[in-house]
Parts: structure tokens; sequence; C-alpha cells
């Protein structure tokens, strides 16, 4: 990346929220370092586990599986969207509450519409509306939802909202103790 194109993607993640490019970029390395130890330590024996069950119950898995993965990944970093909100003091002018489930439930979506300049901005009272527990349950409603229309086995049903709470957990537990967990994943590393 040139200096010149920095220096523009920096002004415009400054137009959107205070945080740099700099703090974005640092925000997901810090997820991802942390991330790599919960898929070895959590997610592959549970992936192996669903398997086994897929034998047993012959059931073919692999595409469930494969997407659940994708979307305790996507998961652990979804959290962090609320940064597109902007903070104000007038409870008038805060985003209706399904703006804010939209841009929880298809980010991918409203933010290229916020890189290409056509989303309205989105406002908020409270700090950070995704950063609380209360969202993962609305959050893994919404994935039962949708992996009811995939999916017609009950063990393919609960995969996708399963893996997508546990990454949102995770993103949350990391945010709301960052020393604690590091020094767990450090001590269990050595």
């Amino acid at each position: 990346m040139t200096r010149g194109e920095e220096k523009i993607l920096n002004s415009f993640l400054r137009s959107i929220h205070p945080y740099t490019y700099e703090k974005v970029e640092e925000e997901i390395k810090e997820h991802f370092t942390i991330l790599g130890f919960f898929i070895k330590r959590i997610i592959i024996p549970l992936a192996l586990l669903y398997v086994i069950f897929g034998v047993i119950f012959n059931i073919d898995l692999f595409d469930s599986l494969f997407l659940a993965l994708v979307i305790f990944i996507y998961s652990s970093l979804l959290p962090d969207a609320d940064i597109f909100f902007r903070a104000t003091k007038n409870k008038r002018q805060d985003s209706l509450w399904y703006d804010k489930l939209g841009m929880l439930f298809f980010a991918p979506l409203i933010v290229f519409y916020i890189f290409l300049g056509r989303a309205r901005k989105m406002y908020t009272f409270s700090q950070r509306p995704f950063h609380n527990f209360s969202m993962i349950f609305v959050y893994g409603f919404f994935l039962l939802m949708i992996s009811s229309i995939f999916w017609s086995t009950s063990l393919e049903k609960a995969s996708l909202p399963i893996l997508g709470m546990m990454g949102y957990a995770i993103h949350l537990i990391i945010d709301k103790f960052p020393k604690k967990v590091k020094g767990y994943i450090n001590k269990k590393s050595s």
C-alpha cells in the first residue's frame, strides 16, 4: 500500500469512527492470535466429535461443519461491527432497533454500502451496542433460523448457532478480560 493510499484509508476510517487503521489492524491481530488457541483446544475436538456423530447416525455433516467453522471465525470479529455507529447524546437521533439488528445480522452487506457511501449514518446512544452478552442470544436465534432453512437434521441445525455463539462469546471474553486471557494462553502454550 502506498503512502497516499494509506493516508486516504486512514482519513476514511477516521471519518467513520475515531479508530485508526492501526487500531483496527491491532484488534484483528489480537483476536486472531487468541482465536488460534481456541480453535486448537476447543473447536477441533468439537469438530471431530461432530464428525463421529455424523458417522454413527449416517449423516453427511461436512457442509454444515465447514459453514459453522466459517461462521465461528466471522462471529469472533462481528461484535466490532459497532465501530460503524456514531455516538450520540440525543436519544431521538439513536438508530432504531431494527437498524442495529440489521447491522448485526447482515454486517458484510451493510459495511459494503457504508464504504460505497450509500448507507445512512447509524447512531447509538449506548456505548458499543454489540458488546454485551444478551446480543449473543439474539445472534444465536438468527443463526438457528438460518440453519433451519438449510438443514433438516437437528445436529446440523444446532451446529451453526452453537459455533456462532461460541465465536461471539470468545470475542466478548477477550475484550472484557484481555490480560487474564493472554496470561492463561501464555501459561498453557509454554
